[in-house]
């Protein structure tokens, strides 16, 4: 696929602000914890080992970015990823990184050539 000079331009920003959000060990975690639904703060906080403090200011840089969306209920909030881009990005991981082997997009795996 060739891509254009100017779209490269117009988009490597938000490139490289999503890389940013994912570079810390602590926001990829939460990331991942999300990708199956949304949790609460304290879910998350208890999933990840993190101290509930940490993991609200976590969630407030993620949600800054954009990258994920918080809903009250109650006293409680729970947040989810949001937007396409983040999940397309941590499928792409998973894929490389846990999966037993290369997946779809959507989490299907690949069924080898080698078959």
């Amino acid at each position: 696929m060739k891509v254009s000079d100017d779209f490269i331009k117009d988009n490597i920003k938000d490139a490289a602000a999503l890389m940013e959000m994912l570079s810390s060990e602590s926001r990829l975690q939460i990331l991942c914890r999300l990708t199956n639904g949304e949790r609460s703060v304290g879910e998350l906080a208890r999933m990840c080992d993190l101290p509930q403090p940490t993991m609200s200011q976590q969630l407030k840089r993620l949600k800054e970015a954009g990258l994920v969306e918080g809903r009250r209920a109650g006293q409680t909030i729970y947040y989810s990823i949001k937007g396409d881009e983040v999940g397309a990005v941590l499928n792409t991981l998973y894929g490389l990184f846990c999966a037993a082997g290369p997946i779809t997009p959507d989490g299907e795996p690949i069924a080898s050539a080698k078959a």
